[in-house]
């Protein structure tokens, strides 16, 4: 597994990343879609994509300076992302 830093909207995987953002968190957590894109070009904003093989496995949204991060992850709940991630000695059984 891997880690993808989605840095643009227009990133292929974007439009899947949103959709496992939004079932991931309440609604009052989440940033309006205006707001997320424009936060994607900030450098001090990371919106990481776990990555297996061509599969988008989950993802960690960082927000931090000066050493101090603050992180939210989600990680896509279907059979065969948990498949996934138990054969590759990721996930508990």
């Amino acid at each position: 597994m891997v880690f993808k830093r989605l840095q643009d909207s227009q990133d292929s995987l974007y439009l899947q990343a949103m959709q496992l953002y939004q079932s991931s968190f309440p609604l009052h957590e989440q940033r309006k879609p205006d707001a997320q894109r424009a936060i994607l070009k900030e450098p001090d904003y990371q919106f990481n994509l776990l990555m297996e093989e061509d599969h988008l496995m989950g993802g960690a949204s960082l927000l931090g300076n000066a050493g101090i991060y603050l992180c939210r992850a989600s990680v896509h709940s279907a059979t065969a992302a948990r498949t996934a991630l138990r054969q590759s000695g990721a996930g508990a059984a």
